[in-house]
């Protein structure tokens, strides 16, 4: 090409021109729409019925937190049950009280033996099997929710939660 000529660009070479900026800035909305999903998103909880084994002096809490909405943090639970009631985690064998427990946005945090639980101890009475107690759980965005705990022996407890386990403790 001399110097006086123009190079002539293609219908297509000015449509991909203008297309792959538009596609690059639409994929980035849409991926920032897709990971802040729910952050803004009042939660939507409901709290199905505890379980806790039979004990005279530590015992643990076992429950399903189902959340609808947004994401929610439980930061605390009191209980006239317990002179001192912490949430836990555990990891193999090792236990470690946390602070809060994440609430994922539409999804469900499972209080489970091996897993995340409330851990209640210096109990105010012996905990029997047939007993129920409650437990109120604080939220760090939504109203607190009290929740009816069932006192169950250990087999009873390994029937409900582990299908397939054998009698005695989990």
């Amino acid at each position: 090409m001399s110097g006086g000529e123009r190079a002539t660009v293609s219908p297509l070479g000015r449509l991909a021109r203008v297309a792959v900026p538009v596609l690059f800035v639409t994929v980035a909305i849409v991926v920032a729409l897709v990971v802040t999903h729910g952050s803004n998103e009042p939660p939507r909880l409901s709290v199905t019925s505890g379980l806790a084994p039979e004990s005279a002096e530590l015992s643990s809490v076992y429950l399903r937190i189902d959340n609808a909405g947004g994401t929610d943090h439980l930061v605390g639970v009191a209980t006239d049950a317990a002179g001192l009631v912490d949430l836990h985690s555990t990891d193999g064998n090792l236990m470690d009280t946390r602070g809060k427990l994440t609430v994922p946005g539409h999804a469900t945090l499972s209080l489970e033996p091996g897993g995340a639980h409330i851990m209640l101890d210096h109990l105010a009475q012996p905990l029997t099997a047939g007993r129920t107690f409650t437990v109120t759980l604080s939220f760090a965005r939504s109203e607190p929710i009290t929740v009816p705990v069932e006192v169950v022996s250990y087999a009873e407890l390994g029937r409900r939660l582990l299908p397939g386990a054998e009698a005695g403790r989990p």
